[in-house]
């Protein structure tokens, strides 16, 4: 069952592109999450398990649809998976900072 998270939270992003994981969303993101690109050069971020569910249905999606193959290229080129750090911590990749023009203080909704 997909997992819908709800609130806003402004942590800063330090040199090496980590930021800490809001608390409320730790617990259900302590055995990994999926960042990829979204849609208006915003991040989607998604429980490992959401995520694979999610990629399993788009596997299921008919494949002879060009929109459906551009869309998956866009979605899946990117793709990093994580596990947050002792501190709670994820990194975002240069090229998904790159896209969604991420620099300090990033919000998170």
């Amino acid at each position: 069952m997909s997992q819908m998270f709800s609130g806003t939270a402004t942590p800063k992003m330090d040199a090496k592109g980590r930021i800490f994981l809001p608390a409320k969303f730790r617990e259900a993101m302590k055995e990994g999450l999926v960042i990829t690109r979204g849609q208006d050069r915003a991040l989607d971020v998604r429980t490992k398990a959401d995520f694979d569910v999610f990629t399993e249905k788009f596997a299921q999606a008919s494949q002879t649809d060009g929109r459906i193959r551009a869309y998956g290229r866009m979605l899946f080129a990117l793709a990093s998976e994580q596990i947050p750090d002792a501190q709670g911590r994820i990194t975002i990749t240069p090229e998904l900072r790159k896209y969604a023009e991420l620099e300090g203080e990033v919000v998170v909704i």
